[in-house]
């Protein structure tokens, strides 16, 4: 793979495969490539067990690829490391989905906070990195921050737990961060307020992140492109107005008219996905063949590899192209404008 320093990340054909004692292989990423550049937020959605969360972890690190290589500003993993392994540590963050799993609970929360810029050697001493905690703690809404740094983990909800785990990722002002279903586990209430948080952030220090969801609404309040993966595969990329404004993956159009933000009027029947999703890796053809309502013979026998189309990548040998190829039941297409994801549990 060429190296193109004005990309934050490269990503060219990732494979990964787990064993299970006494059962077939899967492959739970299979060959996924895409960039990423200073700033921009690429939102990757689809089904449970598609194989978003181990991407996400391939992408800092926390999984080894099979296949395939990722490249940061130009260099690989192995020479990023290599050359200083703290420095790649602040290249790269992640912010998880379960905030109560993502903090030691025998140290508080300025321990906490306070040992990640020590760890980085951020700050003279204790009190410069203590009051750079602070700064941050009441400019993310938790104040006064007195309150919180002498808390422990446990003391505080799942909000404001969240809130402090994508601090603690930030403090070190990485380049590319993965937010890994941030809101899944969150209050509908306070599910705007984090969004609006991690794009604040992302946006202050010009840092790509890959944010991943099974919320269609939160992904096309916060993401500047979309992948939208199918049993390891990413079967469709674009601009994120255009795939939700204009599918052209069957996949993405059940995605989209199953979400009641976003594909669906009151009065419109919802299309459902018929059956259950085939093994990662055992179809010849088609993997989506079984639950496609555009499905012929042939995509039975033969794999779509991703094709162009105006800028966009589809998998698919037969395309949706309009509102007539749309199958019957189904709103019109989601509007332009984002709004705020609040309320989309």
């Amino acid at each position: 793979m060429t190296a193109r320093p004005d990309k934050v990340l490269e990503a060219e054909g990732l494979v990964k495969t787990y064993q299970a004692r006494g059962k077939s292989a899967v492959r739970a990423v299979d060959g996924v490539g895409f960039t990423l550049r200073r700033g921009e937020v690429l939102g990757v959605i689809g089904e449970s067990g598609c194989g978003k969360s181990t991407l996400g972890r391939m992408l800092v690190r926390l999984e080894e690829p099979d296949e395939g290589e990722i490249r940061y500003n130009g260099k690989t993993y192995r020479e990023a490391y290599r050359r200083d392994p703290l420095a790649f540590r602040r290249l790269v963050q992640i912010v998880f989905q379960n905030p109560f799993d993502t903090f030691d609970p025998r140290y508080s929360i300025e321990q906490i906070l306070t040992g990640v810029l020590k760890l980085h050697r951020i700050g003279r001493n204790h009190d410069e990195r203590l009051a750079l905690v602070a700064e941050r703690l009441e400019q993310a809404g938790l104040a006064p921050a007195d309150q919180y740094l002498t808390r422990y983990p446990h003391e505080l909800s799942g909000g404001q737990l969240q809130r402090i785990s994508i601090l603690r990722a930030m403090l070190l002002n990485p380049q590319f961060l993965v937010a890994d279903e941030p809101t899944s586990m969150l209050d509908a209430s306070i599910q705007a307020d984090i969004m609006n948080m991690l794009a604040e952030q992302c946006r202050e220090r010009n840092t790509a992140m890959v944010f991943i969801s099974h919320d269609i609404a939160a992904v096309r309040y916060i993401a500047d492109k979309i992948a939208v993966m199918y049993l390891g595969r990413i079967v469709e990329y674009g601009e994120a107005d255009e795939v939700l404004h204009h599918p052209r993956h069957p996949y993405t159009r059940a995605l989209i008219a199953g979400s009641l933000k976003l594909g669906r009027q009151a009065d419109a029947k919802p299309l459902k996905l018929e059956g259950e999703p085939l093994s990662a890796g055992a179809a010849a053809g088609c993997a989506f063949y079984p639950r496609c309502f555009r499905r012929r013979d042939d995509c039975r026998e033969r794999r779509p590899e991703p094709v162009d189309l105006g800028g966009r990548r589809v998998s698919c040998f037969y395309p949706l192209e309009d509102e007539a190829s749309d199958p019957p039941g189904t709103a019109p297409r989601a509007a332009a404008t984002r709004e705020s994801p609040s309320g989309t549990a």
